[in-house]
C-alpha cells in the first residue's frame, strides 16, 4: 500500500499547489481560466511492446502482455485560457503475462496489478468552442501492486515468488472535450504512457536464491471515453457598502461613478451605461434585447443577421459573466407541432452561430416558443415578418422590472 500512497499523494499535492498559485480572483463564469474539469470515463490499457528475456531458466522466451479495461478519472483545472494541468486516477488494470518458448508453446505464467498515476501539462487549442482538442505531456509513476506467478509454467518451486519493480517514465496524450450542455461534455483521450519492469523470481531453488529475468518494456497505449463537467471559476460577489457613520463622523468619500449607474468606474465594464437603465454587478445594461428575423418556413440566417450577431459576439467575449436565452418564434402558418420545431430550429442556428465565432455555447440557451407569442399581427404579411424572429436576452440579471 506505501508503494501506491507515495507517488499518488506525491502527484496529488503538486497539482494542488501549483494551481491556486496561478489563479487569478477576477474570474468571471464560464471563462475557461480558473475552471476545473472533471472526467470520469473508462480506459483500455494496450501493451505495445515486449521484448524476449535473456535468461538462465528459459533462454529466448518471448514475454507478452495482454489488455484490460477499467474505470479511470481525472482532475485538470485552468492555468490559463488554453493551458491546464491534469491527474489521471484509475482503479488498478489486471494483466495476463504469456510466455512463448522457444519451440512455439505458449503459456500463460503470470498476472500483475498496474496502477498508472500520470500528472500532465496541457494545451487547449479551442477554448469557449464546442468542441476543445488538447495536446498534453508529462510524467507516469506505474506501480505495480500485486503478481502472480505460475510456477508450473516455468518448472519452478511452490514457495517462489515473482517480483516487479515500479517504473518512472513519460507520457503524451491527444483528446478533445465536445460541449453537451451547460457544464456537461463528453471526452476522448489517447495517451501513450512510457513503463519499463524489472522482473525477479525468488526462491528459485531451495536455496532460496533470487533470479533476475530481466527488464519488460510495456509502453502500453490509453485510450479513454469519459463524461466530463466544468466547474466554472465564480464571479466576485459584490460587498454592500457600510451604513453611513453618525453626522458628527468624517463622511466616507464616495467612489467615482461618471455615467451613475451605482458601479464604481473602478469596477464598471459598460462606462456609458444609458441613463435609468437596470445594470448587474458590473455595469452593463440588463435590459437589452438582440432580435433576428427569418423568411418563411426557414432556419437559415441572413447576411444582415449574421452582422448583428458578430458584433453580439464580440461583446459576448468581452463580458465572459453575461448569460442569456435565444428564443425562437414563428408565424401561425402551419401546425402548432411543425412551428415549435421551426422556431427550436431558429433558436438552435443562432446559438450555433455564437459558438463558432468563439462563445461558449453553454452561456446561450436556446428556446423554442412556437406560434404562441406573436408580437404583431398574422393577418399580414407584415406581421407575420415580424413575428418569424430569435429574440436574445440576457438572465443572468434576473427578471425584467
Amino acid at each position: 500500500m506505501n508503494r501506491f500512497l507515495k507517488p499518488l499523494l506525491t502527484a496529488a499535492a503538486a497539482a494542488a499547489l501549483v494551481a491556486p498559485a496561478m489563479a487569478s480572483a477576477d474570474v468571471a463564469p464560464g471563462q475557461p481560466k480558473g475552471d476545473w474539469l472533471f472526467r470520469v470515463g473508462v480506459s483500455q490499457l494496450n501493451p505495445t511492446s515486449s521484448p524476449g528475456l535473456e535468461n538462465p531458466l528459459n533462454n529466448g522466451v518471448d514475454l507478452t502482455a495482454d489488455s484490460d479495461v477499467s474505470v479511470t478519472g481525472t482532475i485538470a483545472y485552468m492555468l490559463t485560457d488554453h493551458i491546464g494541468t491534469e491527474l489521471l486516477l484509475a482503479y488498478p488494470f489486471t494483466h495476463g503475462v504469456d510466455a512463448k518458448f522457444p519451440g512455439g508453446e505458449k503459456q500463460r505464467i503470470a498476472h500483475v496489478e498496474i496502477l498508472p498515476p500520470t500528472l500532465n501539462l496541457q494545451w487547449y487549442f479551442l477554448p469557449n468552442h464546442k468542441i476543445n482538442p488538447y495536446v498534453g505531456v508529462g510524467v507516469n509513476w506505474a506501480i505495480f501492486m500485486s503478481s502472480d506467478l505460475k510456477k508450473n509454467a516455468l518448472g519452478l518451486p511452490s514457495n517462489a515468488k515473482l517480483e516487479t519493480g515500479d517504473s518512472f517514465g513519460a507520457d503524451g496524450q491527444i483528446g478533445a472535450d465536445i460541449a453537451l450542455y451547460d457544464h456537461w461534455f463528453v471526452n476522448l483521450d489517447v495517451r501513450y504512457i512510457g513503463v519499463t519492469t524489472d522482473l525477479t523470481v525468488r526462491n528459485v531453488n531451495a536455496a532460496g536464491d533470487r533470479l533476475k529475468l530481466g527488464n519488460m518494456d510495456i509502453n502500453p497505449m490509453l485510450y479513454t471515453a469519459a463524461v466530463g463537467y466544468r466547474m466554472f471559476q465564480p464571479a466576485p460577489i459584490p460587498v454592500a457598502a457600510p451604513p453611513p457613520p453618525p453626522a458628527a463622523a468624517p463622511v466616507a468619500a464616495k467612489c467615482a461613478d461618471q455615467d451613475g449607474d451605482g458601479v464604481c468606474d473602478a469596477d464598471d465594464k459598460c462606462p456609458n451605461t444609458p441613463a435609468g437603465d437596470r445594470v448587474g454587478p458590473f455595469g452593463c445594461s440588463c435590459d437589452v434585447t438582440i432580435r433576428t428575423n427569418f423568411a418563411f418556413d426557414s432556419a437559415e440566417l441572413t447576411a444582415e443577421d449574421k452582422a448583428t450577431l458578430d458584433a453580439a459576439a464580440a461583446r459576448l467575449k468581452e463580458l465572459q459573466f453575461v448569460e442569456g436565452t435565444a428564443t425562437g418564434h414563428t408565424d401561425n402558418i402551419g401546425t402548432a407541432e411543425y412551428n415549435q420545431k421551426l422556431s427550436e430550429r431558429r433558436a438552435q442556428a443562432v446559438v450555433d452561430y455564437l459558438a463558432s465565432k468563439g462563445v461558449y455555447p453553454g452561456r446561450i440557451k436556446p428556446i423554442g416558443m412556437g406560434l404562441t407569442k406573436p408580437i404583431a399581427d398574422n393577418a399580414t404579411e407584415e406581421g407575420r415578418a415580424q413575428n418569424r424572429r430569435v429574440t436574445i436576452r440576457r438572465t443572468d440579471c434576473g427578471p425584467a422590472q
